[in-house]
């Protein structure tokens, strides 16, 4: 969680694109989503 939250504050990915952005041009989840699939994991992990 913590790299994907650093690339976020770096400004190197766009954290939370139109979903047709998401869709036709990035070939995996938003930073948002993987961010907050990183906290749920975590939450069960514990």
């Amino acid at each position: 969680k913590s790299a994907l939250t650093r690339l976020s504050n770096q400004n190197l990915a766009e954290v939370d694109p139109e979903p047709w952005v998401e869709f036709l041009l990035h070939s995996h989840p938003a930073l948002s989503k993987r961010i907050r699939r990183a906290e749920n994991f975590s939450k069960e992990a514990s």
